[in-house]
């Protein structure tokens, strides 16, 4: 039955996206929403139906759906073909019941804006692309959709082209994903000319042998095709597109920091357990660089004053989370996480939107706060994004987060990336509610041009349902061995990880969930104290604070530091290429083209354009002609 139905779940959408983009600007103008959505919900009624088809089977072997023949050229076959295993299932599920929410909402949010039909056009292509991606059985078309992913991003985050600073941002992610993209390229490459194979299976089923005669090969492919998942999942150093994107509107922010682009990354990595479980220093170095991002975005947070910026450096920091967990060998707990954080931050994000929308586009904390009253519906569920994503007992965030601290805990000999787990915990606690007390409690204020602030009732309605994903998508798992956990063990891919013998028993579950517990509530309690009631605390501390405070406000000024090391450069090196055209290249082109252009010139003297002349000369000629004919 799977193999019957698989393919409409992503050509569904793309098919609601191209007659949208056909038809949106002269027929379906303001409905142009409508077969977006009605694509996005078949997708995630099917998605629906293909995990509980898995879920049934009782077989753990993946089932593969022939497409058709896409490339045979020599010795490289690759075939459009989908894989389906439990991995995938939960995936689609996360990617299309998220991205249906967001389509819905985005009905309401992008009401009167001239590029109605090519936001949900873009929208449609997205959700294609990123279940494309997902469905694949290779790396060839793994490589593929994750371009196409990037490409998407680029249209969505520039999607107000005419604003500088939107156009600035949506540039900036394309670059920046490109140098991710080479290095997975590379490690594509390395595959196929060692494997001479790009398909999924057959490589997996070599790599324990190429790791007994080169596992110096396994390291470099695992950390090329870990470059590229640092570039679309934003890990350091290639984090920075990640908080520009904010300038696109807030559904798509929604949509890439919740369920499409920025989870590639950590999908790719655990899909590609064969490779990094057979290699130490490439897990190492997942896990390294996930809990140090985790840290590093974390306290970036604590000081910016945009609340869609603060998300944005809240997703970097929860990703971070994801690699820390599939690097100590906790893939299930990275996908768990995964699969929550989709919920929670689609609905802070989301909920961030209806402020702007209610604020005429204000989002800055400077310029607005005491909101509870005027946006009741945002606040209330805006409260509850914050306790999951905080990770407060009994919401999704607190189960997931868990389960990740509790494997770095009992790490054999990276249980210290748990203690820096355990302290990123307690500044997410701190900055999420930091956020929520300053837009929604304390004095009312806001800016001049706001008169009512409002709330769409379509807007609302998606908010109430994340709101119910953020409290109750982690109960799937409760228990020691909860069913996601065992269901996404029957993954070949997650298996490799579960086989790892990295884990001691220093922390139970019990005592990392008070541990939780106790730094969460820590976190909650020094927002309160400083933020709860007015700002004047928290100026006193800035005051206090200025230097450590102006570091983070700039990021640490890696984005100043890049200016200076690599675009600085490279504008100097095009400067002189332009240059060097103008003036060499040109003037050899402008000697060549000299003696043709002086005959031209010559010629030219003698086509005067007047018919008197021409007839003049044809006399003189004939005369001519007839004198030399009577002198012979």
């Amino acid at each position: 039955m799977i193999k019957e139905w698989i393919w409409l779940i992503p050509l569904m959408p793309l098919l609601a996206s191209f007659v949208t983009g056909l038809l949106g600007a002269k027929v379906l103008k303001d409905k142009s929403h409508w077969l977006v959505i009605a694509g996005a919900a078949s997708s995630a009624v099917l998605a629906i139906y293909v995990l509980c088809l898995t879920n049934g089977n009782s077989g753990d072997a993946a089932v593969f759906v022939d497409g058709f023949e896409w490339i045979n050229i020599g010795g490289l076959v690759s075939n459009v073909k989908a894989m389906i295993d439990p991995l995938t299932a939960v995936m689609l599920v996360t990617v299309s019941v998220v991205a249906l929410l967001v389509v819905i909402y985005s009905k309401g949010y992008m009401a009167g804006d001239t590029g109605y039909f090519r936001f949900f056009a873009y929208l449609g292509l997205f959700i294609f692309s990123m279940l494309m991606l997902v469905l694949s059985s290779n790396f060839l078309m793994l490589y593929v959709f994750w371009e196409a992913v990037g490409l998407c991003s680029y249209l969505l985050i520039g999607f107000y082209y005419k604003k500088p600073s939107a156009a600035a941002a949506a540039k900036k992610a394309f670059l920046v994903n490109r140098v991710g993209d080479f290095g997975f390229a590379i490690g594509i490459l390395l595959i196929y000319l060692n494997c001479h194979t790009v398909d999924f299976t057959q490589v997996f089923a070599m790599i324990p042998e190429l790791a007994k005669t080169n596992p110096g090969l396994i390291t470099t492919i695992a950390l090329c095709l870990f470059v590229g998942a640092c570039g679309k999942s934003a890990q350091l150093p290639l984090y920075v597109w990640l908080p520009d994107a904010m300038e696109g509107p807030s559904p798509v922010s929604a949509l890439v920091h919740a369920a499409t682009m920025v989870t590639a990354g950590v999908y790719m990595v655990v899909r590609c357990g064969a490779i990094f479980t057979h290699s130490g220093t490439a897990m190492t170095v997942v896990a390294i660089v996930g809990g140090i991002t985790a840290l590093f975005a974390a306290t970036i947070a604590l000081v910016q004053t945009d609340i869609k910026r603060i998300l944005a450096y809240s997703t970097i920091s929860q990703l971070g989370y994801m690699f820390l967990a599939v690097g100590v060998g906790a893939a299930s707990a990275g996908i768990f996480h995964l699969y929550t954080h989709a919920f929670f931050k689609a609905l802070l994000f989301l909920a961030a939107g209806s402020i702007m929308h209610a604020m005429h586009d204000h989002i800055d904390l400077k310029e607005i706060g005491g909101l509870r009253k005027d946006i009741p519906w945002t606040h209330w569920t805006f409260l509850i994004g914050a306790l999951a994503l905080a990770g407060c007992p009994l919401l999704s965030g607190f189960f997931s987060k868990d389960e990740i601290l509790a494997a770095a805990l009992n790490h054999e000999s990276l249980s210290w990336l748990g203690w820096v787990g355990v302290l990123t915990a307690g500044m997410t606690a701190f900055y999420t509610f930091r956020c929520y007390f300053m837009a929604f409690h304390g004095p009312r204020f806001m800016p001049k041009d706001v008169h009512h602030p409002h709330e769409t009732p379509v807007m609302n309605y998606v908010l109430a349902v994340l709101a119910v994903g953020a409290i109750f998508a982690g109960y799937v798992n409760m228990g020691e061995h909860g069913w996601l956990e065992s269901f996404l063990g029957r993954s070949a891919s997650v298996e490799n990880y579960a086989k790892l013998h990295v884990r001691g028993h220093h922390f139970g579950h019990t005592t990392v969930m008070f541990i939780s517990i106790a730094v969460v509530a820590i976190g909650m309690a020094l927002a309160y104290a400083i933020y709860g009631k007015g700002r004047e605390k928290a100026e006193k501390i800035a005051r206090a604070l200025q230097a450590p405070q102006k570091v983070l406000l700039n990021k640490y000024y890696v984005d100043e530091g890049y200016d200076y090391i690599f675009i600085r450069p490279l504008r100097k090196l095009g400067d002189y290429c332009f240059g060097s055209d103008n003036k060499c290249i040109d003037s050899i082109l402008w000697a060549i083209t000299a003696v043709p252009r002086s005959l031209g010139f010559v010629g030219s003297l003698f086509q005067q354009g007047m018919l008197q002349t021409y007839a003049l000369m044809m006399l003189f000629g004939l005369a001519v002609i007839f004198i030399i004919a009577l002198m012979y």
